[in-house]
């Protein structure tokens, strides 16, 4: 029997509309010969369904934006609102290759390439397409044999035929691959992996610093809005939305404007010149006629919260608009002398410059300035809509704009210039006098000191000061300490509101004797004999009480030996309502030998009334300054007696006294220390 040949046979159809019969089971033809006889058969299998799918990824619609500009809006910006380029942010590297076509993505046909290969045939016999298995002969010995069934068709004809060859759309998004492009001999493209989320970005992507806020924006709560700017790169396919695109930043924080201001002032404490004998400690000390200093710091603690004080002191200096003073009386600030540029009358308010240099200045206090007050300070924010809202030291309630502070001040005159003038001993003629008989006085005067009230040099030589001792005399050598029984004038100075009627200058003599070596100084009490009442009197104690005060003295201003200007008597004279001959004249009480009690008929006026500011009335500016003059002297016939010794008592048990009790201190000198002391509205037991 020859072998047959295999023909697979399904019952080929047309699966898929396109004309052409692609399902095929396959058939077999077997061919009979036995002995002398063949034959051939044809064998089919069970008809086949083929199936060949595909799929493949396309990108429909890619779209890639970047931030660009951040744009914050508030009222706290300058200009109201900010914009900010992004700063850092790297753009992503895209590689995009797309296609609409399929062909693109679909790289054959299984059953079009069997059919050109061969593979696939059709059989007009069935009617379809068949896959020739080949031919196999069988022998049949004596009788036909029998043709056996087609095994394992359906494993054939999927091997036979292959799969669909495809690939995606191509997406590489920062070296990641997305939506690989490679071919694939499965008909199945590989899925795309996940684009990745989008990255925060750093901190400082959208960041602006040294913005300041607006002068003008007041203390609050400002509300903020703002948005984000994105920019769509140039790989995209059917984009959707538009190149730049913004977003509303949302949650947005708020800006709460609160600009710190401090007012560390006050008024310096001018200690050392103050020559008050009880002095107030609670307030700062300004003297009259003298140069003083004020501080104005921008530094003082303020809110111990950040950005703030944080336990500390904070300068808010660049927060601080403007800083000023007010004095309630006149005064020259920024300068140590009077200075008529720089003269601000009372109840001004002055500003003073915000450099640090500024920030202690110099001040002079006029001598016209009466009584105590408080100086005013306070330093107004950039912001401040007005002066009405203010604070103690601190705005520290953000509805304030001001900080303020009081400086307490005790306007204090001064006493000063004491001076010795003139000796009523002809010793001493040629010292005071131009020449002998006459009243012109040379200039020589003996002061406390070489240096005057102000520490400057006075420019006189040393001879010329007190004590006046053995050796001071201008002319004899070897002379000067003064006789008993010779009357001293001298004057004194003082600055302040001692103008009144009721006003006077105290002087208590203190006395002290030493040897005529100088050594042995102790404190006495002086004893003299002087006609007084009708009468002379023996033994009388220089003391507060008793004979002494039945003894006052007196003193005329106009004494030509006194040498007061003309001037300054008619001034005066005229201030006080009095005929200046009648002031000139007068022969008015000037206390006793224990206590000197100068008054209004002692007293001159002085100030300086040259070069005034306007609007400074000259009578009070020359009120201001006095000059008092007086005069005194240790009785002729004196004796002293160490202090506290009971003379009366010493007397009374030895039958009275003589002058020649072994207790009087003799061979000595007797040196008078004047404690001088103001005394306002005749208030002797309230001393200035």
């Amino acid at each position: 029997m020859t072998p047959a040949r295999v023909h697979k046979y399904s019952g080929c159809v047309d699966s898929d509309g396109d004309g052409e019969k692609d399902s095929c089971p396959g058939h077999d033809t077997w061919v009979s010969n036995w002995v002398d006889m063949s034959d051939t058969v044809v064998v089919y299998s069970e008809p086949y369904t083929l199936t060949r799918g595909y799929s493949y990824w396309t990108v429909d619609a890619f779209e890639a934006f970047i931030p660009e500009k951040v744009t914050v809006e508030n009222a706290a910006l300058p200009g109201g609102k900010v914009t900010i380029p992004q700063n850092g942010i790297p753009v992503p590297e895209i590689t995009l290759s797309h296609s609409n076509s399929i062909p693109a993505h679909v790289l054959n046909n299984p059953i079009s390439d069997a059919i050109e290969s061969g593979t696939l045939v059709y059989d007009h016999t069935v009617g379809s397409y068949v896959i020739d298995l080949g031919t196999e002969h069988i022998n049949g010995s004596t009788s036909r044999p029998s043709v056996p069934d087609i095994k394992n068709h359906d494993k054939i004809i999927e091997r036979a035929i292959p799969q669909y060859h495809t690939k995606n759309d191509l997406l590489i998004f920062n070296g990641m691959t997305i939506m690989d492009d490679t071919v694939s001999t499965s008909g199945k493209a590989p899925e795309p992996s996940a684009v990745p989320e989008s990255v925060i970005c750093h901190e400082n992507a959208f960041y602006a610093k040294g913005l300041t806020i607006p002068d003008n924006t007041l203390n609050g709560v400002h509300e903020s809005k703002g948005t984000i700017t994105y920019r769509r790169l140039a790989e995209t396919v059917n984009p959707k939305r538009p190149e730049k695109i913004e977003i509303p930043i949302s949650p947005i924080n708020s800006v709460r404007v609160h600009t710190p201001v401090v007012c560390s002032s006050g008024v310096l404490d001018d200690v050392k010149n103050d020559q008050t004998l009880n002095p107030d400690r609670s307030r700062s000390a300004l003297v009259l006629g003298r140069p003083s200093r004020i501080r104005i710091f921008t530094v003082g603690n303020h809110l111990n919260i950040k950005g703030y004080s944080e336990n500390r002191p904070m300068d808010c200096r660049k927060y601080t608009r403007d800083r000023q003073v007010r004095f309630p009386f006149d005064v020259y600030i920024g300068t140590d002398k009077p200075d008529n540029s720089r003269f601000v009358p009372a109840n001004t308010w002055y500003s003073i410059p915000l450099d640090e240099a500024y920030d202690e200045i110099n001040i002079y206090i006029p001598t016209w300035v009466p009584k105590d007050y408080e100086v005013e300070f306070r330093q107004i924010a950039v912001n401040a809509p007005d002066l009405n809202t203010k604070e103690y030291l601190a705005n520290l309630n953000i509805n304030n704009y001001v900080a303020v502070r009081n400086s307490p001040v005790r306007v204090i005159g001064r006493i000063y210039g004491f001076r010795v003038t003139g000796i009523a001993d002809k010793l001493w003629e040629n010292v005071f006098r131009k020449s002998k008989g006459t009243s012109g006085h040379t200039g020589n005067c003996y002061y406390v000191g070489t240096r005057d009230e102000e520490g400057k040099d006075r420019g006189i030589s040393h001879l010329f000061t007190l004590p006046i001792l053995e050796g001071s005399h201008a002319v004899y050598k070897n002379r000067g300490a003064l006789k008993t029984g010779y009357t001293f004038r001298f004057d004194l100075t003082t600055v302040g509101c001692y103008y009144g009627d009721n006003d006077h200058i105290s002087i208590i003599p203190e006395f002290y004797y030493v040897r005529k070596d100088g050594t042995g100084r102790q404190k006495v009490d002086l004893w003299y004999h002087e006609e007084f009442s009708g009468k002379m009197n023996y033994f009388v104690k220089i003391e507060p009480t008793g004979r002494n005060r039945d003894n006052p003295k007196f003193m005329k201003l106009g004494d030509i030996y006194r040498n007061v200007p003309e001037e300054e008597i008619t001034n005066t004279a005229r201030i006080l309502g009095l005929n200046a001959d009648m002031f000139r004249n007068r022969l008015s009480p000037i206390g006793w030998l224990d206590r000197i009690v100068l008054s209004k008929y002692q007293r001159t006026f002085t100030g300086n009334t040259e070069n005034l500011p306007p609007g400074v009335n000259a009578d009070r500016v020359l009120q201001s300054v006095q000059r008092w003059y007086g005069e005194y002297y240790i009785p002729n016939d004196v004796y002293a007696a160490p202090a506290g010794f009971d003379v009366a008592e010493y007397g009374r048990k030895n039958n009275g006294l003589t002058g020649r009790e072994s207790f009087w201190l003799k061979d000595g000198y007797i040196i008078v220390n004047f404690r001088i002391e103001t005394i306002k509205n005749g208030d002797f037991d309230s001393l200035c």
